[in-house]
């Protein structure tokens, strides 16, 4: 039986939404940056009381460090 991620991860692939590549340490280190400073904003929103945008901000910020995470496995995903 074939799970919903491998399944997603199949249309991924037949759509061509990940793509392989060496590692860049470049550009893992810069995400990582991208999401050190999302986090950074969110706490500042949040302090200010802008919790719709809190929001938006954890997002990015766990979006850029799961980019960061499979550029230093190899794998390019454009699509969120």
């Amino acid at each position: 039986m074939v799970s919903d991620s491998e399944e997603h991860l199949s249309w991924c692939l037949d759509k061509d939404q990940i793509e392989f590549d060496s590692p860049n340490e470049m550009l893992v280190e810069d995400y990582l940056n991208k999401a050190r400073e999302a986090l950074e904003v969110a706490d500042l929103l949040e302090e200010n009381g802008y919790y719709d945008w809190t929001v938006t901000a954890s997002y990015y910020a766990r979006y850029f460090a799961l980019t960061g995470l499979l550029r230093r496995c190899g794998l390019v995903v454009d699509n969120h």
